[in-house]
């Protein structure tokens, strides 16, 4: 490390030894802080020459996702590589650094009346190539899509030199196969993201939150209303289902509760409002947020999940599992989630998207119970082809958990690319499904 400082590559306050390892892994005995393309380009063909092993991390929010390696030769973290590029607030489009906070991000565009069409978790913290990377998603998904959806243009360094452009500046720039998803949800196993361009939206004139508590075990009715509601002429950017413990943080009652949002002009929120409020029966009770309450509720929402760049109780961890199912299916699961949790005497908070079909459990406990209340979730919802992954765990838990459970990917061809862009497996070696 010493030779590569004195080579030139970057002065030497920009590399720093670490200290012991992160009790999630994946983390570098040294961690260098690049400016500059040409300094990633330099410190990634230095590291695949003298065969090195490379992580890569930005906010660092997602550490504990994934992976079997206690500590890598060297983390190039993408702190110091943000901000703005190129702002086409004409076209709606916007490229940036990799390393860019969400929320940086957000208060720029917010001055231009725009808005990056995502809500991952922690924004403060979580950076633009860390969300791409991870494919990382919030309630909102159900207006707003994913990374594939608002991602149009990606510029990336590989390990043997190369740097590779997919896609462009504009919105229509696609013909034949789009390559820019090659880089979402790859874990950075195939090249570091340096810059990349998003399509944007008109930051919406008015927000509107409407809490729905339900009678315990209202999973059915749950399902019944969020069906009546798909089946009208409204239009809510989120269908989440609460289970009670988080509710209890969340709306001050403890009981199942549906948060359905609104984002549009002032007169057409009061509309699905009051449209909204005018479907659910009477043994329901709610609450109505507006404006600035309801974002900032959202907000306190990104922000319930296990922070890996906080301290970590390495005996009873906050764990978290992101579950792929049918989103008719998202109810029952939150009740199964909830009674499994009840019965082990473990804290739980569970969410889902009756919309979208994408829930998250977050588990505290000690290790036995909570790997095996995971296991449980993993067989019902396999049973139903869909998937659970746990998406932040110790790196000692995820020595007896796998994390990635049952994916159907196709193994040869996912191996074919990986050698493709990185033969030397310097990258994030094992942080991909399958040991990828």
């Amino acid at each position: 490390m010493t030779a590569m400082v004195l080579d030139g590559i970057l002065p030497a306050e920009r590399a720093v030894r670490s200290g012991p390892p992160h009790p999630l892994g994946n983390d570098g005995s040294w961690r260098v802080y690049p400016r500059t393309e040409q300094e990633i380009r330099d410190l990634l063909t230095h590291a695949d020459r003298e065969g090195l092993q490379v992580t890569v991390s930005g906010g660092g929010t997602k550490r504990g996702f994934g992976g079997q390696r206690k500590r890598y030769d060297l983390e190039i973290s993408l702190a110091e590589y943000k901000g703005v590029i190129e702002h086409r607030a004409g076209d709606l489009t916007m490229t940036v650094h990799a390393g860019t906070p969400i929320r940086e991000l957000a208060e720029v565009l917010a001055a231009h009346g725009q808005m990056l069409p995502a809500d991952p978790r922690w924004p403060g913290s979580a950076t633009i190539g860390g969300v791409i990377a991870a494919n990382d998603t919030g309630p909102k998904r159900l207006a707003y899509g994913a990374p594939r959806d608002f991602v149009i243009g990606v510029r990336a360094a590989t390990p043997d030199g190369r740097i590779l452009r997919t896609g462009g500046k504009v919105v229509k720039n696609v013909a034949g196969y789009d390559m820019n998803k090659l880089w979402i949800g790859s874990m950075g196993t195939l090249g570091i993201l340096l810059e990349v361009t998003v399509k944007l939206r008109p930051l919406p004139p008015d927000r509107g939150l409407l809490l729905i508590g339900f009678p315990a075990g209202a999973q059915g009715e749950i399902q019944t209303y969020v069906n009546r509601l798909q089946a009208s002429s409204l239009e809510p950017v989120a269908l989440e289902v609460l289970n009670p413990s988080l509710s209890a943080r969340m709306a001050g009652w403890e009981r199942d509760t549906l948060a359905i949002a609104f984002e549009d002009r002032p007169e057409a929120v009061t509309y699905q409002l009051e449209r909204a409020e005018a479907e659910r029966s009477g043994m329901t009770e709610s609450v109505v947020m507006r404006g600035r309450e309801a974002e900032d509720w959202w907000m306190r929402f990104a922000e319930i999940t296990p922070d890996a760049t906080a301290s970590i109780d390495p005996e009873r961890p906050l764990i978290s599992a992101k579950v792929a199912l049918k989103n008719t299916d998202v109810a029952a699961f939150v009740g199964k989630a909830t009674e499994q949790a009840v019965q082990r005497k473990l804290e739980a908070f569970v969410h889902g998207g009756a919309g979208h079909g994408i829930s998250r459990v977050y588990v505290r406990g000690e290790q036995e119970p909570v790997l095996h209340y995971l296991q449980v979730l993993r067989t019902f919802v396999e049973k139903r082809r869909g998937s659970l992954v746990s998406d932040q765990m110790p790196l000692s838990w995820r020595k007896h958990f796998d994390v990635w459970g049952y994916q159907r990917i196709p193994r040869s061809l996912m191996e074919g690319i990986k050698q493709s862009f990185d033969p030397n497996r310097t990258l994030n070696h094992q942080r991909y499904a399958g040991g990828i």
